[in-house]
C-alpha cells in the first residue's frame, strides 16, 4: 500500500498523483485519523502493516479481549471468515473469503469493514446547531389499503429493535417528524455479513409523516 499526492481539488473528486518511485498498486480513498473496528488475528495470518488504521482497521493480539471481530482461518481449505465477538444481533459470522488475500483484495475489504463500522455507529453532531427532537418511529400492523390498524412504538435502542408477527398482517414503519422542522428522510439498509450498505429509500422533499411499508 501507498500514499498518493492530491494535485487537483474539484467539487466531486480529487485528481491523485502517484509518485513515480512507489512500488505498491494499492490505495485507500479515504483515511480514517483512528481504527473504527479492532480485529484479532493471529500474527501468522496477516503481516501489521501502518495503513491499516488509515483503513478504519486495528489489527488485535489474537487473545485480546477489545476485539469486535476475530478472524478465523482453515487450514486446509484455504478460507478465513470473520466471527462477531460481541454482536448487538443474532448474527454469528460473515461469508467466506479465499485466502490468502492479494494486497489489493485486503485493502478494498479492511476499507470496506472501516467505511461499514463508521457509518453505522456514527451519529448527528449538534456542534452549533439547533437541538432537534428526533423522530418518533412506531411498527404499525395495516390493512390492504396500507392504514395502520394499530401501532407499537420502537425502542430507542441504536442497535436492534426484536419484531414478532403474529399473523399474516402486513406490517410497516410510521416515522412522525417531532423536530417542528422539515427534514428529509433516506433510509439504508446495513448488510452485517459482507459489511455493505445500501440505499433503499430516499425522499427529495421534507416529511412530516411517513409510513414505509411493502404491500
Amino acid at each position: 500500500m501507498g500514499e498518493a499526492v492530491v494535485s487537483e481539488i474539484q467539487n466531486f473528486k480529487s485528481l491523485l498523483k502517484v509518485p513515480p518511485d512507489t512500488p505498491s498498486t494499492a490505495f485507500a480513498t479515504r483515511a480514517f485519523a483512528s481504527p473504527v473496528i479492532r480485529i484479532a488475528v493471529a500474527n501468522a495470518h496477516i503481516e501489521p502493516n501502518p495503513w491499516f488504521s488509515k483503513l478504519g482497521v486495528e489489527l488485535v493480539d489474537d487473545a485480546s479481549t477489545d476485539a469486535d471481530l476475530k478472524l478465523v482461518h482453515n487450514d486446509r481449505e484455504n478460507w478465513v471468515k470473520f466471527e462477531f465477538l460481541r454482536p448487538p444481533h443474532g448474527l454469528e459470522e460473515t461469508f467466506l473469503h479465499c485466502w490468502p488475500l492479494d494486497n489489493v483484495e485486503l485493502v478494498r475489504l479492511f476499507q470496506q469493514m472501516g467505511h461499514f463500522y463508521y457509518y453505522i455507529h456514527r451519529m448527528p453532531s449538534q456542534d452549533g446547531q439547533v437541538e432537534l427532537l428526533p423522530p418518533a418511529v412506531t411498527l404499525v400492523r395495516l390493512d390492504d389499503n396500507a392504514d395502520a390498524l394499530d401501532e407499537q412504538v420502537m425502542k430507542p435502542d441504536p442497535h436492534i429493535n426484536n419484531i414478532t408477527a403474529n399473523d399474516d398482517s402486513t406490517y410497516g414503519f410510521k416515522i412522525t417528524n417531532k423536530s417542528g422542522r422539515p427534514l428529509f428522510f433516506s433510509l439504508f439498509y446495513f448488510d452485517q455479513s459482507k459489511f455493505a450498505i445500501g440505499s433503499s429509500l430516499l425522499l427529495l422533499s421534507p416529511f412530516y409523516c411517513l409510513i414505509i411499508c411493502d404491500l
